[in-house]
């Protein structure tokens, strides 16, 4: 459990007294993002772990910094900068640290960018970054990956052709790929995902998921040859922009070898 907030704090340890519930609890600290969590020198700090350190059914375990700006550039430079404001704004936050306990405290940290790009990690117990798992779009648009190093697609089938439009209807849009466009910024040419041959997930030139609606996407054409080698009934892959928001949708990984499911991977979802 995380939190940044001594109001949380006192009403996690009052929820555990009264229901003999044990907690492990690490203090979020803001690095940049600006979404949540406490500045490094912040005496809330004390504050919550002082909170933590009265009650023995809790635990306080160390903190916890996620870099989410780092999202923001595609500038190597800009960051390694972010990477070791991160390692180093979590580390020296310790020093509000109040820490009864025998064990030292921990201290995570991690966004893919900025691990990637890490100069180093001393000092730190542990990283957490998910996406270098598969990769995405929105990793290889700032350059943290390349697109054929991406192993997460969605298979989809045309289902229909819009020759007034000049469009080509699948059956995978927002629910199946979510609406999520970030790589966008640094790859306009991504749209809601990149089309790829459905056997080697290599992308179709010129060829992205144009528009979504809830259970379909749309490709825009500009050649009406596409029709003819993307026939309805035939298969395509969608190469997707954010693998954590598609992946949230589905309940197993078909895993692929030589264009075989050889294995299923069930998830954990819910929240």
């Amino acid at each position: 459990m995380v939190t940044d907030s001594v109001i949380v704090a006192k009403e996690i340890v009052n929820y555990s007294k009264l229901h003999s519930a044990n907690f492990e609890i690490l203090i979020e600290i803001d690095c940049g993002e600006g979404r949540s969590g406490l500045a490094y020198q912040d005496e809330k700090i004390r504050e919550i772990s002082t909170v933590f350190n009265i009650n023995h059914y809790t635990k306080l375990l160390g903190v916890l910094a996620h870099a989410g700006h780092s999202y923001s550039t595609n500038n190597k430079k800009e960051i390694i900068s972010i990477s070791n404001i991160e390692r180093e704004q979590a580390i020296a936050s310790l020093k509000n640290f109040v820490n009864t306990k025998k064990n030292p405290p921990i201290i995570i940290i991690g966004s893919t960018p900025t691990m990637f790009y890490a100069e180093h990690l001393k000092g730190i117990t542990e990283v957490r970054a998910g996406i270098y798992m598969f990769w995405d779009l929105a990793q290889a648009s700032r350059g943290i990956c390349e697109i054929d190093e991406i192993a997460l697609t969605v298979l989809s089938s045309v289902i229909g052709h819009n020759h007034q439009k000049g469009k080509i209807l699948i059956d995978a849009g927002a629910l199946a790929l979510s609406k999520d466009i970030s790589a966008n910024n640094f790859m306009p040419e991504a749209g809601y995902g990149l089309v790829c041959d459905p056997d080697t997930a290599l992308a179709y030139e010129g060829l992205n998921i144009s528009e979504v609606h809830q259970e379909h996407g749309s490709i825009n054409i500009d050649n009406t040859s596409w029709f003819d080698k993307l026939p309805i009934g035939s298969l395509v892959r969608i190469l997707p922009n954010h693998a954590c928001l598609t992946c949230a949708a589905y309940s197993n990984y078909n895993i692929l070898e030589n264009g075989t499911i050889v294995d299923s991977w069930s998830r954990t979802n819910g929240w």
